[in-house]
């Protein structure tokens, strides 16, 4: 529980620490990258999927997969639950699947609709991805 609680706050600029406060440099835009792991990881982003299907959490929050391992299982079990009937099909629209992190980054940002500063569409151009 508070292992979870502490992902969700910090995705959303909260302090758990300081009863929830925002933190001035963080939380504007929040977001979940959610990568390879184990057991831990799988329950925290089904857990955070859950909340923000049901609405507790901000509704324009991105929840992005990483990684192709990742976005075919999720793909899997999201198809597998809409055909069990347990899920909407539009709760696939809940993630952004990306298969690197340059695309990932590239979606966070439209996601938002920012523009990267001329640093980081350079580091953006040359970076080859590492998945």
């Amino acid at each position: 529980g508070p292992r979870k609680q502490g992902l969700i706050a910090g995705a959303c600029g909260r302090s758990v620490r300081h009863e929830g406060a925002h933190q001035p440099w963080h939380g504007r835009y929040p977001a979940t990258v959610i990568a390879k792991g184990g057991f831990g990881t799988e329950d925290e982003a089904w857990e955070e999927l859950a909340l923000l299907q049901c609405g507790k959490m901000p509704p324009r929050m991105p929840i992005i997969l990483l990684g192709k391992e990742v976005t075919d299982m999720k793909k899997v079990t999201m198809d597998t639950m809409i055909e069990w009937g347990t899920i909407n099909p539009k709760d696939r629209d809940l993630v952004i699947p990306c298969d690197n992190e340059v695309e990932a980054l590239r979606q966070y940002l439209k996601f938002y609709g920012l523009k990267p500063n001329e640093h980081l569409a350079q580091m953006m151009k040359k970076r080859q991805p590492a998945l």
